[in-house]
């Protein structure tokens, strides 16, 4: 898979989606997944997006609410229109962090993986009274390019306003196959970037640094061996002194944590 950092980066390496309907079709049988899920939440909304087109495939009333904006306004903008509506520390943090993070956790499983995953994370949006409201996002990737990039995404959204009241970001990975499991958690403070702010940066040894990159691009234990000329051993002890050293419980969070604290930069 390619390596993502960013979401306007995303974006750009993708290919126009042709089938269009059939993507949509395709994205049926998670939709109702979401909807028996979620019956019980209120001011819900339900979304299927192609990034390759940039645009809405489809969208509901609640996503229109939640954004306190028409349907046909959201079909229309597309993703230029409902990024503008995002607080712009949030959006920052979405798209140098999360995104990167989401898509490098990707990168250390098998593709027929990529379907249990759900990612999850809050941000604020412009709201009719000229202020922000907190909402949370569900999703999952349900189709991929050739080289494994996300392609469209179904979701879900929802006001959390009465239960969040602070500007926190809490990201997480959960697999939901064979039964719901958190794999990744963590929480920015959107204004800094990083939640660990007070702690010094961590640091890897070269080794390990290149290890960590070759992770980020899905490369496995193998082949990260055979390239920088070390055993498996070798690679396996180095990926469990990163998660030390970042303070992560495992390399997804590791990965996370590297971007946070700028141990990896964008351009890596």
């Amino acid at each position: 898979m390619q390596t993502i950092t960013s979401y306007g980066n995303l974006l750009s390496v993708l290919q126009p989606n042709e089938d269009i309907q059939g993507e949509v079709y395709k994205s049926q049988q998670l939709q109702d997944g979401f909807k028996e899920e979620f019956q019980q939440e209120s001011k819900q909304g339900l979304y299927v997006l192609d990034y390759s087109l940039q645009q809405y495939l489809q969208v509901d009333e609640g996503v229109a609410a939640c954004a306190s904006q028409p349907i046909d306004e959201i079909m229309r903008g597309g993703i230029q229109m409902t990024s503008k509506l995002w607080h712009p520390d949030d959006y920052r943090t979405y798209d140098e962090v999360i995104l990167p993070a989401n898509v490098a956790f990707m990168n250390t499983l098998h593709p027929s993986e990529y379907r249990d995953l759900r990612f999850t994370c809050n941000y604020r949006v412009k709201n009719r009274s000229n202020g922000y409201t907190m909402v949370e996002q569900v999703s999952r990737f349900d189709s991929f390019t050739d080289n494994g990039l996300p392609k469209i995404v179904v979701g879900m959204v929802r006001d959390i306003t009465n239960r969040v009241t602070n500007s926190i970001i809490t990201h997480t990975i959960k697999s939901v196959n064979p039964a719901s499991k958190t794999v990744s958690i963590e929480t920015y403070d959107p204004q800094i970037k990083r939640k660990n702010f007070d702690m010094p940066v961590p640091e890897l040894t070269i080794r390990q640094l290149q290890i960590l990159k070759q992770v980020v691009q899905g490369y496995k234990n193998e082949q990260i061996a055979s390239s920088l000329s070390l055993t498996k051993d070798m690679v396996e002890h180095d990926r469990k002194a990163i998660i030390i050293r970042l303070g992560a419980s495992n390399i997804a969070e590791a990965v996370s944590r590297a971007y946070e604290f700028g141990v990896l930069k964008a351009s890596n």
